[in-house]
C-alpha cells in the first residue's frame, strides 16, 4: 500500500506562456493602432491638401476644367465661367466642342488625338466661343490625367484670356506699319531735294536754293512732328506719361493757341468766351489737345475758311471746337479716338497722317480727368468738344458731373 506523499501533484503553471501571448496581442493592436493612426493622419493632410487646391483652382482667375478622353466637361472653375460664360450647371456633362469656333472643324479632333496619346499641350494659342457667340483669344494648356497606376483617365484643361495682349500686338504692328510709312514720305521728298539742290548749285542757279531749303526744311519739320507723335504714343501705351496738374485760366489758354496757329493756315480762329473759366489740369498736356483739335480742324475743311472755338463752364469746363470741313460718317465717330484711324474717302484721300492726333489728344484728356466728344455728320463738318472737371470751388451750380456729357 502506498503511503501518501505530503505534497499533492499541482497543474503546471501556464502563467508565464498566458502574459507572453497578451503582450504580443497588444503590441500587434498598438501596431495596427499607429498604422491607422497615420493612415488617418495623412488623409487628413490629403484632405487638407485637396482643399486647399480646389480653393486655389476655384479662385484662380484662369479657366480651369476636367474633361473625360471623350471630350466631356466633368468640372468647371470660377473662371471658366467668367471667360465663357457658362455657369458649371450649364455646361458639365456638354462636349467641350461648344466652345470651339464652327470655322475650325478639325481642332478639337486633333487635340483629343494627341490627349489620349498623353500628350500634354502648353500655351497653345487660339480661338474659343462664349456662351454670347463672341469669340475671345486663348492661350490653352492641356494635360493628361492618369490614376496611381498611370492609366489614362482624363484631361485638365488651363485657359487663360489673351485679347488685351492680342491688341497690343496687332497695334505695335500697326504702329511700326504706320511709323515706317509715314517716316519713308518725307524722307523721299527730303533726298529729291536735296538731288534737285546738288543740280542746282552745280549750275548756277542760285533762284532755286530758298524754294528747295524751303521743301528740306518742311520735310525735317514734318519728321520731327512723327517722330514727336510716336514717342508720345509710345509713352501712352507704357503708362509712363503723367499730368502735373496746376490751376490756370483755359479761356486765356484757348486764346494762346488760336493766336499761335494763326497765320499757318488761310482759316481765321474765331474764339467765343463770355466768362473766364479757370481748371486744375497739366496746361502744357491740355495745350497739346487744343493744338490737334485745331490742327486736325484745318486739316479737314481745307475748303473753308474758319474755325469756331466756343469755351464755357456748365458743370463741365468745355472746349468746342466747331470746323465747317469733310465731316465724319456715324461708323468713323465710333473709331476716330482710336491709334491709326484715319477717315477714309474721297475728301480726304490728299490727305497725309498717321491717324495719331485724335488719338494722343483723347489720352491726354482722360490724364486730366476728362474726355474728347465728337458730333458730326458726313460733308457737314464736325464738332470735337474738350470736356474737362471744374475746381470744387468754381462756382454754385459748376461742381463736376459723375461723368461728362454724352455726345
Amino acid at each position: 500500500m502506498t503511503e501518501p506523499t505530503d505534497q499533492a501533484a499541482s497543474p503546471p503553471d501556464l502563467r508565464p506562456h498566458f502574459h507572453a501571448a497578451s503582450d504580443a496581442n497588444l503590441a500587434r493592436r498598438e501596431e495596427r493602432l499607429l498604422a491607422h493612426n497615420r493612415d488617418v493622419a495623412q488623409l487628413a493632410r490629403m484632405t487638407e491638401r485637396l482643399v486647399h487646391w480646389a480653393a486655389v483652382i476655384e479662385s484662380s482667375d484662369d479657366a480651369i476644367f476636367g474633361k473625360t478622353l471623350d471630350g466631356i466637361i466633368t468640372s468647371w472653375n470660377y473662371g471658366a465661367e467668367r471667360l465663357y460664360g457658362y455657369a458649371p450647371e450649364e455646361i458639365v456633362g456638354r462636349s467641350v466642342a461648344v466652345l470651339f469656333p464652327s470655322d475650325r472643324p478639325d481642332e478639337f479632333d486633333r487635340i483629343m488625338t494627341r490627349l489620349r496619346r498623353g500628350e500634354r499641350i502648353d500655351h497653345y494659342e487660339t480661338v474659343r466661343v462664349r456662351k454670347d457667340g463672341s469669340s475671345v483669344d486663348v492661350s490653352v494648356t492641356i494635360s493628361p490625367i492618369r490614376d496611381p497606376g498611370g492609366a489614362l483617365i482624363g484631361v485638365a484643361s488651363i485657359g487663360r484670356d489673351i485679347t488685351e495682349r492680342k491688341r497690343l500686338e496687332q497695334r505695335r504692328l500697326a504702329f511700326a506699319v504706320a511709323a515706317s510709312h509715314e517716316l519713308k514720305t518725307p524722307l523721299t521728298v527730303q533726298r529729291i531735294a536735296v538731288q534737285a539742290l546738288r543740280r542746282a548749285v552745280e549750275r548756277g542757279n542760285m533762284a532755286a536754293l530758298p524754294r528747295l531749303l524751303d521743301r528740306i526744311e518742311d520735310g525735317l519739320s514734318r519728321q520731327a512732328r512723327l517722330v514727336d507723335g510716336l514717342l508720345e504714343a509710345s509713352r501712352l501705351e507704357r503708362g509712363a506719361l503723367v499730368a502735373r496738374p496746376t490751376r490756370f485760366a483755359l479761356d486765356d489758354l484757348v486764346r494762346d493757341t488760336a493766336d499761335q496757329l494763326r497765320g499757318l493756315s488761310h482759316h481765321d480762329f474765331l474764339v467765343a468766351a463770355p466768362a473766364p473759366v479757370e481748371v486744375v489740369a497739366d496746361r502744357d498736356q491740355v495745350g497739346q489737345v487744343l493744338v490737334n483739335l485745331l490742327a486736325n480742324a484745318v486739316k479737314y475743311s481745307p475748303a473753308a475758311d474758319r474755325v469756331e472755338i466756343a469755351v464755357a463752364a456748365d458743370g463741365w469746363a468745355t472746349v468746342a471746337v466747331r470746323d465747317y470741313g469733310v465731316g465724319l460718317a456715324p461708323v468713323d465717330q465710333e473709331r476716330v479716338f482710336e491709334p491709326f484711324v484715319r477717315v477714309e474717302g474721297e475728301a480726304t484721300a490728299a490727305l497725309s497722317g498717321m491717324g495719331l492726333g485724335l488719338y494722343l489728344a483723347s489720352q491726354l484728356a482722360a490724364l486730366q480727368g476728362g474726355r474728347l466728344r465728337v458730333e458730326s455728320a458726313a460733308g457737314k463738318g464736325a464738332t470735337f468738344t474738350l470736356d474737362l472737371p471744374l475746381p470744387p470751388d468754381a462756382g454754385q451750380g459748376r461742381h463736376s458731373p459723375a461723368a461728362p456729357p454724352r455726345a
